[in-house]
């Protein structure tokens, strides 16, 4: 690799970070979110962006765009905190979700994407059972060489 293209890959880095924070300014401003309690590259914490990527492994072939990746993201994100969420409360969330998100209507879609669901929850179940940060938010860009994602989430678990 070149001097010239790792400096441009470094500076393309530095410039999603950037977006990235201006992204979490906005949400804090709008009250979304706590900036005071935003914390980068913690000693003794796994990078959730490579976490929720190993997490939606088996499925990521399946998403061959940009907006094809998003939509995987959101679900296995709606999966991954749903799981967190007490039990009792775990399928009204869904419920919830899903008809909010889709049209009364629907049917086929709605069981479907219960299906998906419940197959990302299994897996967080099974495969991630000691984890329990929340995903507070997630940003995709497209690069040259795949996606980059960037991920936001709590430390720990709030008590329930």
């Amino acid at each position: 690799m070149s001097l010239k293209s790792k400096r441009n890959r470094e500076k393309r880095k530095r410039e999603r970070r950037q977006n990235y924070l201006k992204s979490l300014k906005r949400k804090s401003e709008m009250g979304i979110l706590d900036a005071e309690e935003i914390a980068f590259g913690l000693d003794g914490y796994e990078k959730m962006s490579e976490v929720l990527t190993e997490f939606i492994a088996p499925y990521s072939h399946l998403a061959d765009t940009e907006d094809a990746y998003q939509k995987l993201l959101t679900l296995a994100v709606m999966a991954w905190n749903v799981c967190l969420l007490p039990v009792e409360k775990q399928r009204d969330m869904v419920a919830k979700v899903i008809a909010e998100g889709l049209p009364e209507n629907d049917l086929d879609t709605k069981a479907g994407l219960i299906g998906i669901l419940g197959t990302l929850m299994a897996r967080k179940r099974t495969f991630f059972p000691d984890n329990k940060r929340f995903i507070l938010s997630f940003e995709l860009t497209e690069t040259e060489t795949g996606f980059h994602l960037l991920v936001l989430s709590s430390l720990d678990a709030p008590p329930t």
